[in-house]
């Protein structure tokens, strides 16, 4: 399936892309890393995470955590993700002050309530066992009036219950997008130098690598195109002070360590220009 895990940064360092103002999306040239950092200016740049306290929560190969610290202004960003490979990657590869990595658990974040203002979650919750869990952890460290940045697919029939889920969590909708059509022309742009570049992988791999690339041709840019897999955009808003209903404390001993930082600024709804 399509995914930043698979757009990320290559082995041999960063594919060169230009921004038209800092925040904005990145263009030419039409790479896999390009576009996967286009999904996060489209997602992230729509809220003001300029001097906020962000979390992403599925930070796979860490080049979109980077990008909301560096392109977006965020004064802090910790990422986390269940694959210790990935965070150690991660931490290999990106040493820059305010920027942090850390194995964690979707459904059991190991911080303190009220440690984030913003909370960003990109083509990863579909692999969660419990949305419900993970939405009240995002409550849970989320700050008053703190905002949850997603984007994801899922199959047009799971729609509703994921809706369903998000009216029973402690976050209220301030906008949703389908973003599926721009999701398969992106897909259609970049399948060549996909291609191209996936030759690389060994030959018993190729044809795995190909298929969860999302090329052209493959099963899931079929269910994308023909409506059957939805891709969605989200922009929510913690609407209420939170009580763990039903996710787990966090760890006190990390919680304690989070609590230490400092608060952010208030938050504020954006737009790109």
């Amino acid at each position: 399936m399509p995914s930043k895990r698979s757009s990320g940064r290559p082995d041999d360092g960063p594919a060169p892309f230009r921004c038209t103002r800092p925040g904005s999306i990145p263009t030419e040239p039409e790479t896999d890393d390009a576009s996967s950092l286009r999904l996060y200016a489209a997602v992230v740049d729509r809220a003001n995470v300029f001097g906020k306290d962000v979390l992403e929560v599925g930070c796979g190969r860490g080049a979109g955590s980077h990008f909301i610290l560096s392109a977006l202004q965020a004064r802090s960003v910790t990422g986390v993700d269940l694959a210790g490979r990935a965070i150690a990657r991660c931490r290999a590869e990106y040493r820059q002050t305010g920027l942090t990595f850390r194995q964690a658990d979707a459904e059991r974040l190991p911080f303190a309530n009220a440690s984030f203002d913003v909370v960003v979650n990109i083509e990863s919750s579909h692999a969660y066992p419990s949305m419900a869990k993970f939405l009240d952890q995002v409550g849970r460290v989320l700050r008053p009036g703190g905002f949850l940045l997603f984007a994801d697919l899922r199959a047009a029939p799971k729609l509703a219950a994921l809706r369903s889920e998000l009216r029973a969590s402690d976050l209220g909708v301030v906008e949703e997008e389908d973003i599926t059509a721009n999701v398969v022309r992106s897909l259609e742009r970049r399948s060549p130098s996909t291609l191209e570049r996936l030759q690389a992988v060994p030959g018993p791999f190729r044809a795995a690598a190909i298929e969860f690339s999302a090329v052209v041709g493959t099963p899931m840019y079929e269910l994308l195109k023909s409506g059957q897999t939805r891709y969605i955009r989200l922009i929510l808003r913690k609407t209420s002070s939170f009580s763990i209903a039903r996710g787990d404390d966090p760890d006190p001993a990390a919680a304690a360590t989070t609590a230490a930082q400092p608060v952010g600024a208030s938050q504020t709804a954006g737009s790109r220009s």
